[in-house]
């Protein structure tokens, strides 16, 4: 795998900092410039939060997240709230790209319950790479992280990756982050092929081009709504985030992305804390731990095979 593409304004040693850096889950921006001393800083922090946090952890009861909040009166309600709900959290890594980590793992999760819908799904990251090129974005810009994209929906659909593979794919940073970094890029994408769309609600950037290479395109910078809505429109799944925040409300505020989804339709959960996303499990969604998922013909796959 190629490292990330390179800015622009290297010093001598960029080239290896910047792939020490993508390992721990930073990349350069794809097409503007970025300051190395930059990702020098930023690799640091990073490196501190992933030598005490994975990438993606297991499923955690809500008990320890009670626990942590246990002495803030504005989010322990929130919480025991979402506890009548929901029964488990997946801990994401808080590198900046917590979001498309979550949200795709998530994605793969859905895709193990339904799996007769993989190959539409490969059919569709086959066709963004023309939507990409349209978008601006070169061949050897995208072309790793496109392949590695389809190589794990491929392993999903030939059965070679459950539950608990699924886990240690993302937990590995050579996969994990090349499949963020695509996200990245059908997000930026669908944001410059509507524009028109997105551009009223821009108020720092003067263009969503401008936009997408500042808010996008890097790695470590969090997602904002504009985001979600064009990575939920793109992949096609729903997703519902639960805030919690210090407001005097004693019950998390929900939102579904992208607007007017039933509320009945099956979607990816998420849970926010101030500048964070992790996954959250429903009461009743399957494999919290790691054991059987309903595959789409409604039987029982266990470590991704038919039990």
């Amino acid at each position: 795998m190629s490292s990330p593409p390179e800015a622009t304004g290297e010093s001598a040693d960029a080239p290896q900092q910047q792939e020490e850096a993508f390992e721990c889950g930073v990349t350069p921006q794809a097409n503007g410039h970025v300051d190395d001393y930059s990702i020098l800083d930023h690799h640091r922090e990073v490196r501190k939060e992933v030598e005490v946090q994975p990438l993606v952890g297991p499923v955690e009861p809500l008990d320890g997240l009670e626990n942590e909040y246990a002495d803030n009166p504005s989010f322990l309600p929130k919480i025991r709230a979402l506890k009548k709900q929901y029964g488990g959290i997946r801990r994401v890594c808080k590198d900046g790209c917590c979001f498309y980590r979550s949200y795709l793992y998530g994605l793969f999760e859905w895709l193990l319950r339904h799996r007769s819908q993989i190959d539409e799904y490969i059919n569709l990251i086959t066709e963004s790479r023309k939507q990409l090129e349209a978008a601006g974005y070169t061949e050897s810009t995208v072309d790793d992280f496109y392949d590695e994209f389809l190589d794990q929906l491929k392993l999903l659909r030939e059965s070679a990756t459950g539950p608990s593979e699924l886990e240690t794919t993302f937990q590995d940073a050579g996969v994990s982050n090349s499949l963020v970094v695509y996200a990245r890029f059908l997000t930026g994408t669908h944001l410059k092929l509507h524009a028109p769309e997105f551009e009223p609600f821009l108020t720092t950037h003067a263009s969503i081009h401008q936009y997408v290479q500042t808010e996008v395109d890097p790695m470590w910078v969090e997602a904002e709504h504009v985001q979600i809505i064009a990575l939920t429109s793109v992949l096609k799944v729903p997703v519902r985030i639960q805030y919690i925040d210090a407001s005097d409300t004693a019950e998390p505020a929900p939102l579904t992305f992208p607007e007017g989804c039933g509320a009945d339709e099956e979607a990816i959960h998420l849970l926010y804390r101030p500048g964070h996303y992790d996954v959250i499990y429903t009461k009743t969604t399957d494999n919290q731990e790691g054991g059987k998922m309903a595959d789409g013909d409604g039987q029982q796959a266990t470590n991704g095979r038919q039990a």
